[in-house]
């Protein structure tokens, strides 16, 4: 399993910054950006770099999804750099089977990880099934009882939430490091250095 170049996925506009995530066609969910710079497949996961068809808008939005178009994990590039710094999405190269290189304001490496997918997946099934649970519990209840069942149903699926994005902090999926990338020494052509004044002259 390694990242492969794909092109499954397109975009449709849904508003001046988010987009319909099209596969083959079927819209599925909105994302962040305007145009899809580069698309990978992992396995059944898919990795979606977009941006917004213009190098002065210096936000690159990094996604990884599920087979269910959920997002696993993402990264954005761009935020913190001065207001003008042209952003440029090129040069990707896959190093790896689950690493890429790319620069956009900077030589970037991103490592793809396997945490989470079982979990992103029990969790959400999880807080489904009890909605529905509890769902059926609050009509078949008098009506003057709703409101406990309510509140209790509420509170579990609120709680499951916070779990889910407490444990998505610690499960990082995408690892994103900068590469620095160092000068080559600078040649002075064979030219001898002038000697500082007061200093020696080897010739004498």
């Amino acid at each position: 399993m390694s990242l492969a170049p794909t092109k499954r996925f397109t975009l449709e506009k849904y508003s001046d910054t988010d987009s319909w995530l099209l596969d083959s066609g079927k819209r599925t969910r909105t994302l962040r950006g305007l145009h899809i710079e580069d698309q990978y497949q992992l396995g059944t996961r898919a990795l979606m770099f977009i941006g917004y068809d213009c190098p002065f808008e210096e936000v690159l939005h990094i996604y990884l999804l599920t087979p269910e178009y959920c997002v696993l994990d993402q990264e954005t590039l761009g935020l913190s750099f001065p207001m003008g710094s042209p952003g440029i999405y090129q040069r990707a190269s896959v190093i790896s089977p689950t690493q890429i290189e790319f620069s956009f304001q900077g030589t970037w490496r991103l490592t793809v990880g396997e945490s989470g997918v079982d979990f992103d997946r029990a969790t959400l099934s999880h807080a489904r099934g009890n909605r529905r649970r509890d769902q059926r519990v609050l009509w078949e209840s008098d009506l003057g009882r709703w409101l406990r069942p309510l509140a209790e149903a509420v509170n579990r699926v609120r709680e499951q939430a916070r779990r889910g994005r407490e444990y998505a902090k610690q499960q990082k999926v995408l690892l994103l490091e900068e590469v620095v990338v160092e000068a080559p020494p600078r040649s002075n052509g064979g030219v001898q250095p002038t000697p500082k004044s007061g200093a020696a002259d080897p010739g004498r």
